[in-house]
């Protein structure tokens, strides 16, 4: 089973889709946190609070989600249109351990893909909160819950 699912590493690694992808998420969450923490309290909008970094956080978070999720589409589609299929399945011709390497080395892919946009959501936002003075408290815990996509509620 490793084996599929480093042969399906292998071939997310060899695309050029994949990094032009990745450098696609990390640009847009860098830079969608970066806006929302300079344009916070101008033009109508709230200012920055003390307990706002677990939302600046979680913005960019759908956006890359809809990023892997077009990278796994198409790391599935492209086996038909290449014609990698077959060679595939003749090497693996158990359908239910082929699908389910290439939904284990999706999810390895997919969370790669999260920890680079956390890293630069992160990145951009504390550079902001620094150069600007804003009060917000980048030593929460709840950021690290938003990182780990996990809520706590509270009893």
């Amino acid at each position: 089973m490793t084996a599929l699912i480093q042969a399906e590493l292998i071939k997310h690694l060899g695309l050029r889709l994949t990094w032009v992808l990745l450098a696609l998420a990390t640009v847009l969450a860098a830079g969608l946190t970066t806006a929302i923490s300079i344009v916070a309290g101008t033009h109508g909008s709230a200012p920055l609070g003390r307990d706002d970094l677990r939302g600046l956080l979680a913005v960019p978070g759908l956006l890359v989600a809809g990023i892997v999720f077009i990278l796994g589409v198409l790391s599935s589609a492209s086996e038909y249109r290449h014609h990698t299929i077959t060679g595939s399945l003749l090497v693996t011709p158990h359908r239910g351990r082929f699908l389910a390497g290439k939904y284990a080395a999706a999810a390895i892919a997919g969370s790669v893909f999260a920890i680079v946009a956390l890293v630069a959501s992160c990145a951009g936002t504390v550079t902001v909160v620094l150069t600007k003075d804003l009060p917000v408290d980048l030593l929460t815990g709840d950021a690290a819950v938003t990182g780990v996509g996990y809520e706590c509620v509270a009893p």
